[in-house]
């Protein structure tokens, strides 16, 4: 990971995720019900006011999401690209959380860097994105309902 410049981009956005989370409580000990509580709070307060006037950013990582994956790509197989499509919308979203509360807020620029060394370093790591795939699988969450939950949390 650490051999390209997106990928060490990547790597600090994600530090800065893990701060984030370490104000949100996010340490040992802490509750599951501590952390969705302060998760909510970071999500309220950081991460929705800027998605008011920004949510087309994250529309147009989907639609080209949508566009290079070629979505769906097999009629056998369209759920299992919809749970891709949601995984990759939820750890984005995830790490603009935790980035909003590391810098106590958002703004286009950190967007952009996100996204933009997300698609790099992820997109291009095949293990990665099946690990969630495959343990969302196992536990029995790709199904509609869990999508759901995890598109909206």
């Amino acid at each position: 990971l650490l051999g390209t410049l997106s990928s060490i981009i990547f790597i600090t956005l994600t530090v800065q995720v893990h701060l984030g989370a370490i104000e949100l409580d996010y340490v040992d000990g802490a509750t599951i019900e501590q952390i969705t509580v302060n998760y909510q709070n970071a999500h309220k307060e950081y991460f929705l006011p800027f998605l008011e006037n920004n949510e087309y950013m994250l529309e147009n990582y989907l639609v080209h999401y949508m566009f290079k994956t070629l979505f769906p790509i097999l009629k056998d197989r369209v759920f299992d690209d919809y749970v891709m499509l949601v995984i990759h919308y939820s750890m984005v979203k995830l790490h603009l959380i935790g980035m909003a509360k590391f810098h106590n807020g958002l703004n286009e620029e950190l967007v952009i860097k996100l996204i933009q060394s997300f698609s790099k370093t992820v997109d291009h790591s095949a293990v990665y994105l099946s690990d969630i795939f495959e343990a969302l699988k196992k536990q029995n969450f790709n199904t509609m309902g869990y999508m759901a939950i995890l598109a909206n949390n």
